[in-house]
């Protein structure tokens, strides 16, 4: 089984654009190895729900926390299956199942003698749910959300991290890891590395998983997200027995370990460079800790900021919601520009105007183009009907999009795509089938078979990137009569506003 999670989303919002990528990248990567994996692939989604600023969001709307964060991840689920991102698993972290999972990590390592209790003081930004060091501020403020911190002083329950510093290192060294300066980041990070806090105290914040055994403690919402990419692999007969013999838990808990074992390692981790640290960290000293096998790559994706390189924000009114990019591009031609102008590795600078130059130029002028091209001449001069099977040499060779994907590169994929159409088009323009089949129909057929084997195979390696125009291409061009093709992509026209 090849293993793909995905960061799960913070529901105080609506989906952003950043979601957005998050799932159709992913999507992408799974239609792609399922194509080429022999054992299947499984993909986690789900999404974060617990914490203090959900907590204190749902109050402020009048909502109990638990009616508020399963609206919100409703929301999520619709976007998902309205752009075809197809999970094998999609987690709550306020689910049942979840707390029975994350309570038997605890277990399992508190018997370890890795989580103390101790009092504690320190400095808390709610955006980030993540403590900080006076040295890591920038004027006195959280580095991320430039948001006034929040003097905490409690006891809570913490996690022996700084036992894993040397086993970090050395996987911060050897895995595959991108962009590069991640490794490099947390390699230097952990030289200072402290044990940290992973529990609140209930009286402050009543909205998480109880830590087992304890009341007065609920667990440190980053630590128990982590644990959502374990609660999807346990078998569904192991949470049944648990949550009727709640007594017996910890009986259990060579069988929660059994699963783990069977199911890892995660092949692809995707995640967002700003939760990286938690990933790379935190979340590699659990698994370690418990003798898991570790994830085998590691992709962190950067931000989306606006035209002028600023990042997207309420206050600054300069997002882009995912309803404004399918109003104008539509579910396929979004997947496309998310796939093909958003960097997969970097930050990017998001510019309407020059998705809409790339969505004209890439998909209504050369794919589209090609198709409408293709099959209005079969169906002038031989009435639809054509022999795919009689062209036995592909006139391109779509193969590198697959070495491209294996190398996690999107873009490279879809670039190999549009070659091909710009192949086709300009194919056509110089053997020009139309004014040939005045003098040679044969050779016209030929062309135009030709250009309809291309279409198919372009297809094909188009369908993992976009799912509906790959299929709708493919019943096209292989329909025992070929029909006059329907514009695949509306051309946008104008631009916008700045």
């Amino acid at each position: 089984m090849y293993l793909i999670t995905t960061p799960i989303p913070y529901t105080n919002a609506n989906p952003h654009l950043g979601h957005l990528l998050e799932g159709i990248f992913a999507d992408t990567m799974r239609r792609f190895y399922q194509r080429v994996s022999n054992e299947g692939v499984f993909m986690t989604m789900g999404v974060d729900q617990h914490g203090l600023k959900i907590y204190e969001k749902a109050l402020e709307e009048g909502k109990k926390p638990k009616e508020f964060v399963d609206e919100l991840a409703q929301n999520f689920e619709n976007l998902w299956d309205k752009y075809e991102v197809r999970h094998s698993d999609f987690v709550h972290t306020s689910s049942p199942r979840h707390h029975i999972v994350a309570q038997a990590i605890w277990r399992l390592l508190q018997n370890q003698d890795l989580i103390y209790k101790k009092s504690y003081s320190g400095l808390y930004c709610k955006g980030c749910e993540d403590f900080y060091a006076p040295s890591q501020l920038v004027d006195g403020k959280c580095p991320v959300h430039h948001s006034e911190l929040i003097k905490m002083e409690e006891e809570n329950y913490f996690f022996r991290l700084s036992d894993f510093q040397e086993l970090i290192g050395e996987y911060l060294k050897e895995a595959e890891i991108r962009p590069e300066y991640i490794a490099k980041e947390y390699t230097n990070f952990i030289k200072d590395l402290q044990d940290i806090s992973i529990s609140r105290e209930q009286k402050r914040l009543p909205w998480g998983v109880p830590v087992p055994g304890d009341e007065t403690q609920v667990m440190y919402v980053w630590f128990e997200a982590l644990v959502n990419y374990l609660t999807a692999l346990i078998n569904p007969e192991t949470i049944d027995k648990i949550r009727e013999f709640p007594h017996q838990a910890e009986d259990f808990q060579g069988e929660i370990l059994k699963d783990l074992q069977e199911n890892l390692p995660i092949n692809l981790m995707y995640v967002s460079k700003e939760i990286a640290k938690f990933h790379v960290v935190i979340f590699i000293a659990m698994l370690a800790s418990l003798d898991l096998p570790l994830p085998e790559r590691v992709l962190a994706h950067g931000l989306i900021n606006d035209a002028d390189g600023r990042k997207f924000s309420k206050s600054l009114g300069n997002g882009i919601a995912p309803g404004q990019m399918e109003e104008l591009f539509g579910i396929e031609g979004t997947r496309f520009l998310m796939l093909h102008e958003v960097n997969v590795d970097g930050d990017t600078n998001f510019d309407m105007n020059n998705m809409i130059d790339s969505y004209n130029a890439h998909l209504a002028n050369n794919i589209g183009n090609l198709l409408m091209r293709v099959t209005t001449l079969i169906v002038k001069y031989f009435d639809g009907v054509v022999d795919l099977d009689s062209i036995s040499e592909k006139p391109f060779d779509f193969g590198q999009a697959y070495t491209n994907l294996l190398d996690l590169d999107p873009r490279g994929g879809l670039e190999v795509v549009l070659e091909g159409a710009r192949y086709g088009n300009e194919y056509l323009e110089k053997t020009a089938p139309w004014t040939l089949a005045k003098t040679d129909l044969a050779g016209t057929k030929r062309i135009l078979t030709e250009m309809a084997v291309l279409l198919r195979d372009m297809a094909e390696v188009l369908s993992i990137f976009l799912p509906q125009t790959g299929e709708s291409i493919i019943n096209s061009v292989t329909a025992a009569q070929i029909t006059k093709a329907k514009p695949l992509f509306q051309k946008v026209e104008g631009e916008l506003e700045k």
